[in-house]
């Protein structure tokens, strides 16, 4: 059933060729779309909208799981703890020689060292989502961006005990309710702010 609005439209999302309504889309897919277009408009200079959207799951209970920390992350350190949006798109590595940039699309969890050896000190693990684990891997740039309700915040994942992790949330129901209400609520604002064309990328209203 496609949660309608008082005219009869209801909200979709563009994925893979077909226009899936909020009811009908997995949570990692709704996480994905509402996160990409928090950093869209993070990037185009609105960090209010762009909390409003994030502050719809960021909000709700969560759990760790298969999804990647682009979509919505939790992120532990000795003095924080927060879930966030990653703005950053790409972490680069160095690895046995090699330098890998992996997109944070398809990271699982980002953990650090807590070995105290000078060796391994700021190495960290890095687990993707196709299951691939690069161990004892060294960050070119280790200073990550989130958006959280707090606004930006920084860190760097080569600290010990520092734990970035893909979470979901637990009641899909109120994610997609609250999803569609945030959406319906600055639908002008949002378009003004990154156009048309960004925001239809992400989500629709179907009439």
């Amino acid at each position: 059933m496609r949660p309608q609005l008082a005219d009869g439209s209801f909200w979709a999302i563009p994925h893979r060729g077909e226009m899936l309504s909020l009811s009908n889309a997995d949570p990692m897919v709704l996480l994905s779309y509402a996160s990409g277009l928090a950093v869209e408009l993070v990037n185009a200079g609105g960090l209010p909208l762009a909390l409003g959207i994030a502050g719809v799951y960021l909000r709700l209970q969560s759990d760790e799981a298969a999804v990647p920390v682009s979509a919505m992350a939790h992120l532990r350190s000795a003095r924080r703890s927060f879930p966030g949006v990653c703005l950053t798109d790409v972490v680069k590595i160095r690895v046995e020689g090699d330098r890998l940039d992996i997109p944070t699309k398809l990271i699982k969890s980002i953990r650090a060292s807590a070995h105290t050896s000078w060796k391994l000190r700021g190495t960290v693990t890095v687990e993707l989502l196709d299951t691939s684990v690069y161990k004892q891997v060294r960050l070119e740039s280790p200073r990550l961006e989130f958006l959280t309700l707090l606004g930006r915040q920084r860190i760097d994942l080569s600290a010990r005990a520092v734990t970035l992790s893909g979470h979901t949330v637990k009641d899909v129901a109120a994610l997609r309710a609250r999803l569609q209400s945030v959406l319906e609520a600055h639908r002008e604002s949002v378009t003004k702010t990154v156009g048309p064309a960004v925001f239809e990328r992400y989500f629709q209203r179907i009439a």
